[in-house]
């Protein structure tokens, strides 16, 4: 796919491209022909990711930083500007999930953080990217969600909350920025393997399968195509989304499930 799309001469910005999704994305972005600028917290982590985007034959750009944070996000962009100028692909993919439990259960703080990097961090970077592409004509803001967002699933509830407000977030986006031609998409995951979902997936050993709908062994049972999906396939999607195939697509929230929410 990434052969048939081509986004030469386009800038890219991913966030939490140090490892699984995110990282998929930007090499799969970079094969494309785009220049890729890779946000993740940890630097060494993803100074070793951008080195596979830059084998690949891509053009990387590190920025360590952690879009909880407005100052953190504000040298992102100036980073970026400084080398590039605007961005035409905002990746948001950033997220945590520290909380495993009833959402009753969870404290305070813990919610806040949840909600700081998975909504509030998408906020933060669409509010500091979005300027430039308006600026040049247009441009694409994709939100890496979670079918969790779509049905709460046992024990995810704070995670499934951040990214029920990631679907409105988009919607909203999608209808203030769409006269700029900018055009804001999102993509909701289920369970895909990574290292992000790796404690859904040693669920299976040893524990009952039902304490989860969304550990491997439940998931696999009640999706039509019996198995979890792989990161590639998300990154093929969003490769499709940020090309000028998709120029009709907007405000849309995408399942990308094996058919796991029907």
């Amino acid at each position: 796919m990434s052969m048939q799309i081509d986004l030469s001469g386009r800038a890219a910005l991913v966030t939490g491209a140090s490892r699984g999704i995110g990282l998929c994305i930007a090499k799969t972005f970079a094969l494309a022909g785009a220049r890729v600028a890779m946000v993740a917290r940890k630097e060494d982590v993803l100074t070793q990711a951008a080195r596979e985007v830059e084998r690949s034959g891509g053009q990387a750009l590190v920025v360590a930083a952690s879009t909880s944070r407005d100052e953190e996000v504000a040298r992102v962009r100036d980073t970026v500007a400084d080398a590039w100028g605007h961005v035409d692909i905002l990746v948001n993919n950033a997220a945590t999930s520290p909380h495993f439990g009833p959402v009753l259960e969870a404290d305070t703080k813990v919610f806040q953080a949840t909600l700081n990097t998975n909504l509030l961090g998408y906020f933060r970077t669409a509010q500091a990217f979005a300027p430039g592409m308006i600026e040049a004509g247009g441009g694409r803001i994709l939100n890496v969600s979670s079918i969790a967002g779509h049905r709460p699933a046992a024990g995810l509830g704070l995670y499934a909350i951040s990214k029920a407000g990631v679907g409105m977030l988009t919607a909203c986006l999608a209808r203030e920025l769409g006269p700029h031609n900018i055009l804001v998409n999102a993509i909701s995951p289920g369970l895909v393997r990574t290292d992000f979902s790796r404690a859904l997936f040693d669920m299976d050993k040893g524990s009952d399968p039902e304490v989860n709908d969304l550990s491997h062994a439940s998931y696999v049972k009640a999706t039509p195509l019996g198995r979890a999906g792989e990161a590639q396939e998300v990154a093929n999607l969003a490769l499709f989304l940020a090309s000028g195939m998709a120029a009709y697509a907007n405000g849309a929230d995408i399942p990308l499930d094996g058919g796991y929410l029907v």
